[in-house]
């Protein structure tokens, strides 16, 4: 298990209301909530530059074969 350390920011509370409502929802808490959400984060630009890659290369497929 990863070495845990606390971080203290300020968000607007109607952020925190919304995150403590679907922690609640999930069965988190709001903390194991947010430690997802950011963890989450970080994977999220990895897989949609990897589908931006992806769809560049169909589409040049497709102008390659449609003689433009």
């Amino acid at each position: 298990m990863s070495e845990i350390s606390t971080l203290t920011i300020k968000i607007p509370l109607e952020l925190k209301e919304k995150i403590r409502a679907i922690a609640a929802d999930n069965q988190l808490s709001l903390s194991a909530e947010v430690c997802q959400r950011l963890e989450n984060s970080f994977e999220l630009p990895a897989k949609a530059d990897k589908t931006a890659k992806k769809s560049a290369e169909l589409h040049h497929g497709e102008i390659g074969q449609s003689g433009d």
